[in-house]
């Protein structure tokens, strides 16, 4: 497309032309009038051609005008284009009289984007004509599709991935079941097969094509087969399998089946019929699944049999095994026989055997075995020795196999050591045995031995324990005509049992009586005890008592005698404890009786009771809670006998009926009569913390007229702010704006209504500067005129800042110079040597003659001298833009904030000497407008 840049850069020329009156009127060939030379229409046009175009027309941008009719015209390139190539051309038409244009064609380079340009020639071969044409390849934004893999499978959808422009439609072949507007692909309703998948889209400069290539396909066949199956539970079983292979192969749980190769471990699996799938993506990524059945035997899994693996000849030994349902059998019942269903072994004769247990299932079989020996019983001589004995008495067997071991027949009668040795327990007879085992058999021998009974007597003191005097005598039952003894320190006969207690020293002995039947013989014995007279103390360590709770007794010695004392003791006649606060005041004697029999002894003590004095009270002349500084006067009900307490503890020297406070605490009273005491319920004093009243400035204390400095208080309860000692009404919070010259003061109260008044601060009000603005050149100048402005002040300026700083040369100066290209007010502000600020404003009016002026010859020859090309004071016009024309309104130079830098150069390069044009704006407004000369 033609582009409007070609028109307006006529229309600026003419302009330029017009204002400078420099148009340059180009020579032409002599006019032949009775031909017409062909004309471009659109001479120095700029076409529109898309980057990465296949082919792009740009027939518009040759068409001519010929009024000639019947002549041919011939197109031709004179310089062909850098990043593109054309077709089309050379190419005559013959006119017919109206505008002609030829069907050409340009390819731009892969990639290029930017300006390109050919130049052309029309001929009707007298006259021709030359133009150059432009072509900018426009880009617009990238644009591709996806559907996210190449090849898919007959089933489903493909959603399409579009990146860039997305106002275009979708196409495939025929075939292909296609959204236009979406691009989603039916996969299951289209045909298996390739495409190519188009894309066809309109951007802002160009219409573009994207493509993508999708394959449709159908899945694979395969098939799997187990063909052992039903299977035993032992070993693996392999797959059969047909088709795509890389599958993965699954089943129920239980099966225990590798997921690669379908491979099955049988002897881990457990028994039952399994479905087995298998699931293969093939080279088109399309999913295959196929099954078959599995079916595992269930066949118990046999265990060990457990037993001796000897058994003698003629005997008997059963078998087991954990797992039922089985069949015993041995491989010759010549040496052993086996109950088929108990498992239970009969040796023959001596040998080996086979002992085997089986289970089966159909074709399955588990089976376990183990080797039996059968062996004869070994010879064993007999027992030897003595075969009677007494109860408690022993006797050695014997005999001569050696390796045997004994036992007895009834260990409640007799028991047989690993020796042999026989051992009589109770009266009776009993089986004494001595068996030998070569490993498997044992033979046994035996020997009855019979024990006797002991005789029986028994003896005892029954007054005992004695004490030390008269005799004992003994009680005796069954055997008689035995002897008595015992240790030393007990005098006895030995004849009679009898005691002389008198003779024996106090202790306990063991009597001994030993007697016989003329058989067998026996002891027994008794215990006697000789006491002294029995010992104690009784006290009350915590004597003399006040009537209140018990007292129990301190006792040592014998125990478990008798309390007494006189009327008016509350004693517990058992324990000896005292209830005190029943008993009545005064001192008593208490009474221990203790001892048994004729042994029997008295101790006594003394315990003191005293009566308790009354419970005093306190009283208190005023609050218990007053401010640091002050007091409170407590008193006891007690008019003697008082001391007062502090938290628990005694104050020292406090012994009136009053006492005055000043110290925090709780108080109470103690009255004291013979170690009894009372104590008053507790009197809790608070001293209440004086507040602390200060004041702290959140900056300085000398202030400017119309400014505040913010006083803050220490405090955040009660507040009161003071100005030369009178309260401000009002203010009671922890903070104050003081905005006045004067003292400043604070009183601070707590709830409990303590008080603090806090040092005095001074505030200081300085007044603010007075100002005067003047302009050197008055209120009113000229565009691109400047003028002095100026600040004073009636004191010490500290510092000074204008706005607008825009059009000011130093707005930090009191003497600034400024540039407005507008009607501008201007602010002052100024501080002064106390830190006090104030502002005025002046007014500066602009008229609309604008003062620029710019050099109109430049010798760029790099000596230095009119090198550039320069416009006076041109940093007094900000956001200002200078643009340098050819005589055809081409644009050779442009500068933002140009800052008389150009030296006659476009891209770098030197002009040429000639006049040239420009024009000068600022802030969007033409300011200036002129020619320049280059001169070499």
């Amino acid at each position: 497309m033609l582009t409007s840049n070609f028109w307006r850069s006529k229309r600026l020329f003419l302009l330029l032309c017009m204002l400078v009156n420099l148009c340059i009127i180009a020579h032409a060939a002599p006019v032949k009038w009775a031909n017409t030379a062909p004309a471009f229409l659109y001479g120095g046009a700029t076409l529109a051609v898309c980057t990465n175009s296949t082919q792009a027309s740009i027939s518009k941008g040759l068409e001519t005008s010929d009024p000639d009719n019947g002549q041919t015209l011939s197109w031709s390139i004179v310089a062909n284009p850098k990043h593109g190539t054309v077709t089309g051309i050379p190419v005559s038409i013959v006119t017919t009289g109206s505008n002609i244009s030829p069907a050409a064609y340009y390819t731009p380079e892969t990639g290029y984007a930017g300006l390109d340009s050919l130049t052309l020639q029309v001929s009707d071969g007298t006259a021709s004509n030359t133009m150059v044409l432009y072509i900018n390849m426009a880009t617009d934004q990238a644009t591709a599709i996806s559907y996210g893999q190449s090849v898919f499978c007959a089933s489903g959808y493909a959603p399409v991935t579009t990146s860039g422009i997305t106002n275009g439609e979708y196409s495939g072949g025929t075939g292909l079941v296609v959204d236009k507007g979406s691009g989603l692909i039916d996969l299951e309703t289209s045909l298996q097969g390739t495409y190519n998948v188009r894309y066809v889209y309109k951007g802002l400069n160009c219409t573009g094509t994207a493509t993508a290539l999708v394959t449709i396909s159908a899945p694979s066949k395969v098939t799997i087969d187990y063909a052992g199956s039903p299977y035993c539970p032992s070993g693996a079983a392999a797959v059969t399998q047909t088709g795509a292979t890389g599958g993965i192969y699954n089943a129920a749980s239980g099966l225990d089946i590798n997921s690669e190769t379908g491979a099955i471990n049988l002897a881990n699996s457990t028994a039952g019929t399994y479905v087995v799938n298998y699931t293969v993506i093939d080279n088109n990524s399309c999913l295959s699944t196929t099954s078959d059945t599995v079916v595992v035997v269930d066949l118990k899994k046999v265990t060990a049999i457990s037993g001796n693996t000897k058994v003698c000849a003629g005997a008997t030994q059963v078998y087991t095994n954990g797992t039922t349902g089985g069949v015993w059998a041995s491989n010759n019942t010549s040496i052993a026989t086996v109950n088929a269903a108990t498992g239970s072994v009969t040796g023959v004769t001596p040998g080996y055997i086979t002992l085997s247990y089986t289970i089966t299932n159909g074709s399955c079989v588990s089976k376990t075995d183990i080797t039996v020996y059968v062996e004869s019983f070994p010879y064993v001589d007999s027992i030897k020795g003595n075969g009677s004995i007494c109860t408690g008495s022993t006797t050695q067997l014997s005999n001569t196999t050696v390796g045997g071991s004994w036992s007895t027949g009834d260990a409640t009668i007799a028991t047989v050591s690993n020796t042999g040795l026989v051992t009589g327990v109770a009266a009776g007879s009993v089986t004494i045995s001595y068996s030998y085992s070569n490993g498997a058999c044992s033979t046994v021998v035996t020997k009855e031995v019979m024990v006797k009974a002991l005789p029986v007597a028994t003896i005892s003191y029954a007054g005992s324990p004695y004490c030390i005097s008269g005799t004992a005598m003994v009680t005796l039952t069954g055997v008689t005509g035995g002897t008595f003894s015992s240790t030393t320190g007990l005098s006895i006969d030995a004849a009679t049992g009898t005691i002389n207690l008198a003779g024996s020293t106090p202790g306990t002995y063991t009597v001994k009586y030993q007697f016989s039947n003329g058989t067998c013989g026996d002891a027994t014995t008794t215990s006697v005890t000789v006491k002294a007279l029995p010992v104690a103390t009784v006290s009350y360590i915590g004597s003399p008592y006040c009537a209140t709770g018990s007292a129990a007794v301190y006792q040592t010695g014998e125990t478990g005698g008798a309390y007494s004392a006189l009327t008016g003791l509350a004693i517990n006649a058992t324990t000896g404890a005292v209830n005190l606060a029943t008993s009545q005041a005064g001192s008593y004697t208490v009474t221990y009786t203790f001892g048994a029999g004729t042994c029997v002894n008295k101790a006594t003590t003394t315990i003191v009771v005293n009566t308790i004095p009354a419970l005093p009270s306190i009283t208190a002349n005023g609050a218990l809670g007053f401010c640091a500084g002050g007091n409170v006067v407590l008193t006891s009900s007690a008019t003697a006998n008082n001391q007062w307490m502090k938290n628990g503890g005694a104050i020292n020297g406090a012994t009136s009926k009053t006492l005055t406070v000043n110290a925090a605490g709780g108080y109470s009273v103690t009255v004291n009569n013979n170690g009894c005491s009372v104590v008053s319920d507790l009197k809790q004093v608070t001293v209440y913390e004086l507040p602390t009243a200060a004041i702290t400035a959140d900056g300085s204390l000398a202030i400017c007229e119309g400014s505040s400095v913010k006083l803050t208080s220490s405090s955040n309860i009660i507040n009161q702010w003071l100005l030369n000692g009178a309260a401000i009404a009002g203010a009671t919070s922890n903070v104050f704006n003081a905005g006045k010259a004067g003292s400043y003061g604070l009183i601070v109260t707590t709830t409990n209504g303590c008080v603090d008044t806090s040092d005095n601060v001074e505030v200081t009000v300085n007044a603010l500067p007075e100002l005067t603005l003047s302009s050197a050149a008055g209120q009113l100048i000229t565009k691109g005129g400047s003028t002095q402005l100026t600040v004073t002040s009636n004191g010490a300026i500290a510092s000074t800042y204008w706005t607008p700083a825009t059009s000011l040369d130093n707005p930090l100066s009191t003497t600034p110079v400024a540039t407005p290209l507008e009607n501008t007010l201007y602010t002052a502000t100024v501080t002064d040597d106390k830190g006090c600020e104030a502002s005025d404003t002046i007014s500066i009016q602009v008229t609309e003659e604008f003062k620029v002026s710019a050099r109109s010859v430049i010798t760029p020859n790099g000596d230095g001298v009119n090198d550039q090309f320069i416009i006076d004071n041109v940093l007094a016009y900000p956001d200002n833009v200078l643009s340098v024309f050819d005589r055809n309104g081409k644009k050779l130079y442009e500068k933002h904030n140009y800052d008389n830098s150009w030296g006659g150069t476009n891209n770098g390069v030197l002009l040429a000497a000639d006049t040239y044009m420009y024009v000068f704006t600022v802030q969007g407004r033409v300011v200036k407008k002129g020619t320049v000369t280059i001169v070499h």
